[in-house]
């Protein structure tokens, strides 16, 4: 055998030799041929990826170089993915899983097989939340290379793992990054809404938009007369509170001194003694949505009983006069007949708008509107947010105590524990316990609707922040603008 013979042959025995050897070879965490960046592959190459808070991420298990891999994306359209995987989310640091998993998209459709959706869910500056994400695929892999055939393997399981970090974003969108407080000065808002955000598991681009929604970024206050006309004096909220309005004085505290007219919207605190129904009829347009030309105008918090049916008698009264030739201006008309009603002191309707005005108490404030009604009520509020911010009645806002009274709520760092406490207890409202950790299928016992899928729960979670049609929708586009950076 010549010297080119044996060569030859050398190289064939050396190929099939490593083919042979490459086939029983543990994986590696070298995947530059999957990855498109320098970044990618050093993250790839640690076994390390990292997802903001609140932020979506797809993560896909595929075959490369005869080995199981995990690569992500922040866009479910990955090609190839291994259909027989299992994938397991577990916590590498902390007691809680940092991170919340689905097998749906964003717009609540079910992920191709091999892939699941992660989605980062706390963050608190202190010790890391990671998770370690593993794929598991079971195969009876056949290996045939130069006329070889070994076809005695076993049954494997292949594997891969990487662990998911959970970061701060930068920034939520690139607007309203900075606004102004209720003592007029700058704050950076997305860092407040992310501190909260991260501590609670609420996705921080919700909570901005929210606060676009309910007060366009400005401190607020808004007197709710419905509420107000409902109430019933021997109500606990009454019960030794400082804040209550009398023919004598406007409660306890008040104003604030420390508080900047110009920075509370739409305007400053009601500071005298005022009726209900006369605060109604004199900011009448500030709670009537206008109709079209051809339809009824419609009271705001119409479709609950703390309008006292108004929005009924008002349609009531529009069918019944809208032929009469008589009336020239319908709405109008209409308008005088309902304020008539609430301006009766003969009847029982216009008893309760004829007192006097709780505009201290019945009235929402800060960036997301909350009320103190709601705020002080007993055994509600700490609870979904395990004492972080202090006991009920204690820290924050107590009746009892001059010193906390109800305008605080416009500070940002006492309303944003409360309105923490009630965002996660109005998602627990659609689940028989705790809030789960996966696959969540919520139910709204009120009205009956079924949701599955991080989006769909918190939208349907937002109908006991308020119940108006159409508002979830418009909190959830708002929050579009403000991903995570």
């Amino acid at each position: 055998m010549n010297k080119y013979a044996r060569a030859f042959w050398f190289i064939t025995f050396s190929t099939i030799l490593l083919c042979f050897i490459s086939a029983f070879t543990s994986p590696r965490t070298d995947f530059r041929f999957i990855t498109k960046s320098e970044e990618t592959i050093a993250q790839v190459n640690k076994g390390e990826f990292e997802i903001l808070l609140g932020q979506t991420k797809y993560y896909q298990a595929i075959i490369n170089r005869n080995r199981l891999v995990i690569v992500e994306s922040t866009e479910p359209e990955l090609q190839g993915s291994e259909s027989d995987v299992t994938f397991e989310v577990t916590r590498e640091t902390r007691d809680t899983l940092g991170v919340y998993y689905d097998n749906k998209d964003e717009q609540g459709n079910d992920l191709p097989l091999g892939m699941i959706r992660l989605i980062g869910l706390y963050w608190d500056g202190g010790e890391p939340f990671k998770v370690r994400l593993t794929a598991k695929k079971r195969s009876s892999p056949l290996f045939a290379e130069i006329g070889y055939t070994l076809s005695h393997l076993a049954e494997t399981y292949d594997a891969a793992s990487v662990v998911v970090d959970v970061k701060a974003p930068f920034s939520l969108g690139t607007a309203n990054s900075t606004v102004k407080d209720v003592f007029g000065k700058d704050i950076d808002i997305d860092a407040l809404i992310i501190k909260f955000a991260g501590e609670n598991g609420i996705p921080p681009q919700l909570i901005k938009g929210m606060m676009e929604q309910e007060s366009s970024f400005r401190p607020a206050w808004r007197y709710e007369p419905f509420q107000d006309a409902q109430r019933e004096i021997s109500d606990g909220i009454f019960k030794n509170n400082k804040f209550v309005v009398t023919d004598n004085s406007m409660g306890s505290s008040f104003p604030p001194s420390t508080h900047k007219r110009e920075a509370v919207a739409p305007s400053f605190y009601n500071e005298t003694q005022v009726k209900i129904s006369n605060y109604l009829i004199k900011y009448w347009k500030d709670y009537v949505q206008p109709g079209a030309t051809n339809k009824p105008d419609v009271i705001l918090g119409s479709g609950s009983d703390r309008t006292d049916n108004l929005t009924e008698k008002w349609k009531e009264r529009w069918t019944l006069i809208k032929g009469d030739k008589k009336i020239k201006n319908l709405k109008d008309s209409v308008h005088n007949y309902v304020k008539s009603l609430i301006t009766d002191t003969s009847t029982d309707l216009g008893k309760k708008y004829n007192r006097l005005a709780q505009t201290r108490i019945f009235t929402s404030y800060g960036f997301t509107q909350m009320m103190y009604s709601m705020s002080i009520e007993d055994g509600i509020f700490n609870k979904e947010t395990d004492g972080r911010y202090g006991q009920t009645n204690t820290q924050y806002m107590k009746k009892t105590d001059a010193s906390k009274y109800p305008e605080m709520l416009n500070e940002q760092d006492i309303l944003m524990p409360r309105y923490s406490d009630r965002m996660l207890r109005n998602l627990n409202l659609l689940f028989p316990g705790r809030i789960p950790e996966s696959e969540w299928k919520g139910k709204n016992n009120n009205t009956g609707d079924t949701y599955e899928g991080f989006e769909a729960n918190w939208k349907g979670s937002l109908y006991f922040f308020n119940s108006g049609d159409g508002y979830a929708d418009k909190v959830w586009s708002k929050a579009q603008k403000y991903l995570p950076q």
